[in-house]
């Protein structure tokens, strides 16, 4: 069964390209972000980026750079009815999943937001009529990876039901920083850092708690709340160096020349350094210590109403989402100073309604309204040094 059109209907009779993933699907080949499910979905594209919205979503070829930060990805995604289309999305972390449906092509007449290159419908599990729990666990030896999850399920009071899950994810990193202890820059008395001897570092906690409330037959009120806690080495912590004409090693950039312990080669090794640390209090916004990082939070709640009777049904989805993510990404290595950090934070209030008829003859009346009110802020600074003189640029929208 897939909710590509709002209501439960066979795969072959709904006129929508969709490819739906279960849940137990989801576990056998362990996918656990969005950007994992683009191994079981033709034609879907998903990484993440630098800057921007860093996300690059696209499905069937069609999709919305990463550099768009202040608009709505043409391919979004959906939470148990919430949209999310700013693209930071890709990052949160998919456990105590029901199934996953990818509906190809336009899809704003029933998800009411910038859809036009496809939609990502995640559907998580809801409460138990019995009390039922479960946690599973899993170790990649290639990143020292390791990640568990939980939940419990089951009746509160005869009308009342409940479910908390959560998961806990951590990896040292699956690349080797070959970037030197400490490195001279052009600026006389600073020095760069290594950031860390692994590249690809992460760390989340994430949560969800649900109930059901049935106070009779035909009306049902399910509230949905969950929140992620990620930090890790930044976007570009995953970046290898990849040169023109056949070259090993990089070239000189405006008169530095290459650090001896950069190459061009895709083999897990690149190097990182940290800011020069007076050049990180420097009145430079969210570079902390100077080393490179992203710390990403969010949260949602989500309330789902429906009133099922003879011939009408009435649904309303209310829905609140925010995150805030800050980041330092090294974009040139450790030879030659080019950081930039940026600080993105987005509240969302939206509202739901669908009337939808049920009459035993051909012809049946879908009628629905949405509406959403965001706030986005997105502050970026970029330093780059070229032996003494150094630049510093700020844009905010």
């Amino acid at each position: 069964m897939v909710t590509a059109r709002r209501r439960d209907e066979r795969l072959v009779d709904t006129p929508v390209a969709i490819t739906a993933v279960s849940g137990a699907t989801l576990n056998a080949y362990s996918v656990t972000r969005v950007t994992d499910l683009a191994t079981l979905v033709p034609s879907l594209i998903a990484g993440k980026a630098a800057s921007g919205s860093s996300a690059s979503i696209f499905l069937r070829g069609v999709g919305s750079t990463a550099l768009s930060a202040g608009f709505d990805q043409s391919v979004s995604f959906v939470i148990d009815g919430l949209p999310m289309s700013r693209g930071r999305e890709i990052s949160l972390p998919q456990f105590d999943v029901r199934g996953v449906e990818v509906l190809k092509g336009p899809q704003a007449l029933y998800f009411g937001r910038n859809t036009t290159g496809g939609l990502i419908s995640v559907t998580t599990n809801g409460p138990t009529d019995e009390l039922e729990a479960g946690i599973k666990g899993d170790y990649g030896f290639k990143a020292q990876e390791k990640y568990v999850e939980a939940y419990i399920s089951g009746p509160l009071t005869d009308t009342i039901r409940g479910r908390v899950a959560g998961r806990y994810s951590k990896a040292n990193g699956a690349f080797v920083n070959t970037a030197a202890l400490t490195y001279p820059t052009p600026i006389p008395g600073q020095v760069r850092t290594r950031n860390a001897d692994r590249r690809g570092y992460s760390e989340a906690y994430s949560g969800r708690v649900t109930l059901d409330w049935q106070p009779t037959d035909g009306i049902t009120f399910e509230l949905k709340g969950g929140a992620t806690k990620m930090t890790d080495g930044g976007p570009t912590d995953l970046i290898e160096r990849v040169c023109g004409g056949g070259r090993t090693t990089p070239l000189p950039a405006n008169g530095i020349p290459p650090s001896p312990n950069a190459d061009c080669v895709v083999n897990g090794r690149s190097d990182s350094s940290a800011l020069p640390i007076q050049v990180a209090e420097a009145n430079y916004r969210n570079a902390r210590d100077g080393r490179m990082y992203a710390d990403f939070d969010s949260q949602y709640a989500i309330l789902t109403g429906n009133i099922e009777s003879e011939p009408f049904d009435l649904a309303s989805i209310t829905g609140f989402y925010r995150f805030n993510q800050t980041d330092l990404n090294n974009v040139s290595g450790e030879a030659y100073p080019a950081s930039f950090s940026q600080l993105a934070n987005f509240t969302q209030y939206s509202q739901e309604l669908r009337f939808q008829s049920k009459f035993a003859g051909p012809l049946n009346v879908l009628v629905g309204a949405f509406y959403a009110h965001g706030k986005f802020k997105f502050d970026t600074d970029a330093y780059i040094s070229s032996r003494c003189r150094s630049i510093r640029r700020r844009a905010r929208m």
